[in-house]
């Protein structure tokens, strides 16, 4: 599951936990079941408006962009991928 985490690229918190779950349970058949629950904080690209204006009038120009937190509480994500049974 670690090797799934840091070597996938995934848009989705719910994604990533996914394939983290498949893989354990492609690697280990004899597991029924994976439950996952992680906190889901957004974050956006950029600085606010006020901020960039702050570093221009000291003559700092950053060259990259700065993630920024979400005013929004934050969620939960879950996710419990259990093997597919040929049927």
């Amino acid at each position: 599951m670690l090797e799934v985490f840091a070597g996938t690229y995934s848009e989705a918190l719910q994604k990533t936990l996914y394939l983290m779950g498949k893989a354990a349970l492609e690697a280990r058949p004899e597991v029924a079941e994976v439950k996952f629950s992680a906190l889901n904080k957004h974050h956006f690209v950029g600085r606010p408006a006020a901020v960039r204006r702050g570093e221009q009038q000291r003559g700092l120009h950053r060259r990259r962009p700065a993630l920024r937190a979400s005013s929004r509480p934050p969620s939960s994500a879950r996710a419990a991928p259990t093997p597919v049974t040929p049927g």
